[in-house]
């Protein structure tokens, strides 16, 4: 299955985050990526504040996608990718975008008071101490004070379960398995033996004799390509 790099254009305005959706139910959808179901959401500040907080975004975690035509793969963020995004988010004044089960109608009333991107163990302990255990190093953790009662009371029964970014994607970038690489090299050299097989079996069935200066400078060449992989 192929995996692959989602990312986003610092310089176009099409792209990045354009809300964020408190979800019961985590889905994907072709314009949208989503954080899996595992997400938590925790209530930080005491049963009044309304205070809802998680992570909106985990570098090198897998998600699920799917093509247009149906071919599954997955795709990831770096911790570079998501530190562009959260800055773009932030630039864009994003922070009051927040709708539930992605529903464009649905805007509520709700706006961010914390913003992170996890950069130490005692951030990491910390969430964790909080309830938020998947916390790792580079994910971007968020709070939002939710003003609205209904869907504030539906996250703490555990109805709404998670962040869900609604971001667009520029580009798409393939990350090449090890394996692949070295089944190219591989394909590259037997290609190359093939020639040289073809070379000496032609100068022994001509009159004239085989070339073996040449064919001692194509093994060393070989050898050496052998000694990069």
């Amino acid at each position: 299955m192929r995996r692959i790099q989602f990312d986003i254009d610092e310089n176009d305005d099409t792209t990045g985050v354009k809300a964020i959706s408190i979800v019961d139910d985590p889905a994907i959808d072709s314009n949208f990526v989503t954080l899996s179901k595992e997400a938590t959401l925790v209530e930080l500040a005491g049963p009044y504040k309304q205070i809802l907080a998680g992570l909106a975004l985990i570098p090198d975690k897998d998600i699920p996608r799917r093509t247009p035509n149906g071919e599954p793969y997955v795709a990831y963020f770096t911790k570079e990718g998501i530190e562009r995004i959260r800055n773009k988010f932030h630039k864009e004044l994003m922070t009051n975008r927040v709708n539930v089960d992605h529903k464009q109608d649905k805007f509520i009333n709700a706006y961010m008071v914390e913003s992170f991107i996890v950069d130490s163990d005692h951030r990491i302990e910390d969430l964790k101490a909080k309830g938020i255990k998947d916390a790792v190093m580079g994910a971007w953790f968020v709070a939002y004070k939710i003003e609205d009662k209904e869907v504030f009371a539906k996250a703490l029964a555990g109805e709404l379960k998670g962040f869900s970014v609604e971001i667009f994607i520029k580009n798409l970038f393939e990350k090449p398995k090890e394996e692949d690489s070295i089944k190219s090299t591989l394909d590259s050299l037997n290609s190359k033996l093939d020639e040289i097989l073809k070379s000496a079996k032609a100068d022994e069935t001509s009159p004239a004799k085989l070339n073996k200066d040449k064919l001692k400078k194509r093994l060393s060449l070989i050898n050496h390509e052998l000694n990069l992989i």
